[in-house]
This record gives structure tokens, sequence and C-alpha cells, in this order.
């Protein structure tokens, strides 16, 4: 029998984002073997993670926490409906919430380009004066 492709499709609870979509493929000793199949998925993580990650544009595997469960609990769902015979597997999840560790290790430095279009106005302060006292508050 030549060797089978398995599909798994991820979507995360309460967003519109599309199904993620990973594919591995598998002889038949693979995927009746599951010494072999955890084999192959141990071989093939990396690449699982990395599609993953885009799709959920998050770490899936920081050095400890969430992530890393995350993936694992994806994972052992696809070998266990593998194993039982299905060559699609569709996965509904939570997107696992960053622990304070995590956010620590978090490196954005956001979107800093203003549209062309956009023209900035500065405030016009010239109308504005204290009012009463020697620190007022000021009236806008």
């Amino acid at each position: 029998m030549p060797p089978q492709k398995y599909e798994l499709f991820l979507s995360i609870k309460g967003t519109s984002a599309p199904e993620c979509q990973c594919e591995i493929i598998l002889d038949e000793d693979e995927e009746n073997n599951k010494a072999k199949l955890e084999l192959k998925f141990q071989q093939e993580r990396d690449k699982i993670r990395e599609t993953l990650q885009t799709y959920v544009d998050r770490n899936v595997n920081p050095p400890r926490g969430v992530g890393n469960e995350f993936l694992n609990e994806v994972l052992q769902s696809w070998m266990r409906e593998i194993s039982e015979g299905f060559r699609t597997t569709m996965l509904t999840r939570d997107l696992p919430v960053l622990t304070n560790d995590e956010i620590d290790k978090l490196d954005d430095d956001g979107y800093r380009i203003l549209p062309e279009d956009l023209e900035f106005i500065p405030p016009d302060i010239n109308d504005i004066e204290p009012t009463i006292g020697v620190l007022p508050p000021l009236n806008f």
C-alpha cells in the first residue's frame, strides 16, 4: 500500500481566522505501529510547530509554560485519531493564555509605520490659560 496523507485542521475558539492545516505522510507500517507513529511525529514535530506558530501568531514552544502543553495536546489528539483510522482530523481548541513568565519574553516592537494618507495635526494650545490660583487647572 502506498504512503497515505493525513491532515489536521485546527481552529481556535472565539476567532474568525481560517483553519490551520497540517499534513503528514505515513506508510502502512507507521500508521499501524504506535512506536513508529510517535517516532514519525517526533521527526515532523518542528515542521508542525512552525505551521502552528504561524497560525496562532504566538510562540507555541516557550522554554516552559502552556505553549508546549498546547502543542502536545494537539499532537496527541491527532495521533489518537490516526491510530483509530481517521485520515482527516478536525480540532477546535482554546488558545493558551500567556503566563507572566512568557510576557517578559514577548518581543514586539509594534507597527510603527504611519499610513501615507494620515496627516498629523498638532493641537492648538494658544487659547489655554489658567483660571484661578497659583497652579490652577487648565480649561480646554
